[in-house]
């Protein structure tokens, strides 16, 4: 037994093991990624927190074994700010913010990094984490002023989402409809996103939101509702919008577009019918 914990404070093996404490940084990470890309989609919350506190947990007790060793010091400081970010991209799901804050606070408080460089950075860690997640509230919550609208010029708001999805036939791409029922009005607001592009994890669905194309907006209701006529082409207000074109970098002439592509929807009606 002795000797089994001899070799489990030597310093060589404690170095090599806190190596593992970097994939905390690239699960932080891709966290912060994930959160700011994507709309979550919990399948099993239960489950889904269980696993996902027990991860945290892990590296957790992981580092702090190794928080002397220069690999953990640096995963310490990586992901103390890394998750500094994490109540602006993750704004409102507390469940996945938390968790990590405290491991980072813990492990970097812990750590054998010097005392200044603790208080130096604990305190900057601490601002942005307080005042930028206050300062956001209120933007977010006073003037719709989010992240995603800064950087996109689109502000999607997730607790409007209808789920009831319309899927192109390969799969490609997704039609979300937003129904906004303020200022005493019902606008319906659709987009278009890549669910080629969607990433599954256990228990969690993510359904690439970034990146997306808004198609239509109307406070009308739709006498022929939104069909997919093809793959690339989908059948909205009257008229069929290319995906193609729709998802490219250059403008799209939308009435062009119209025209060229009717007789297409049109011959697929007949066929259709004809079936």
């Amino acid at each position: 037994m002795e000797k089994v914990l001899k070799f489990l404070k030597n310093r060589w093996f404690l170095l090599g093991i806190s190596f593992l404490s970097l994939f905390y940084v690239i699960f932080v990470a891709e966290l912060v990624r994930i959160s700011f890309t994507c709309y979550i989609k919990i399948n099993n919350f239960n489950s889904f927190f269980a696993l996902y506190l027990f991860i945290n947990f892990l590296f957790g007790v992981l580092m702090f074994f190794t928080r002397k060793q220069i690999p953990t010091i640096i995963t310490s400081i990586a992901t103390l700010f890394l998750s500094a970010a994490l109540p602006i991209t993750a704004f409102g799901e507390w469940y996945l913010v938390i968790p990590p804050i405290i491991v980072s606070f813990f492990i970097f408080l812990l750590s054998g990094a010097g005392e200044s460089c603790k208080v130096v950075l604990g305190t900057i860690a601490m601002l942005i984490i307080v005042v930028g997640t206050l300062a956001y509230s209120f933007f977010y919550n006073n003037l719709g002023i989010s992240l995603y609208f800064v950087i996109t010029d689109q502000e999607i708001d997730f607790s409007i989402r209808n789920e009831d999805y319309l899927v192109s036939p390969n799969g490609t791409y997704r039609l979300v409809k937003y129904v906004d029922e303020s200022d005493d009005r019902t606008t319906t607001i659709y987009y278009v996103e890549n669910a080629a592009e969607d990433e599954e994890y256990p228990f969690v669905d993510c359904y690439k939101v970034y990146g997306c194309r808004h198609i239509l907006s109307t406070i009308y209701s739709q006498t022929a509702p939104p069909r997919w006529v093809n793959d690339d082409n989908l059948f909205i207000d009257g008229r069929v919008r290319s995906m193609e074109e729709l998802f490219s970098d250059e403008p799209v002439d939308t009435e062009q577009t119209s025209d060229t592509t009717a007789e297409e929807s049109e011959d697929t009606e007949d066929t259709e019918e004809t079936e």
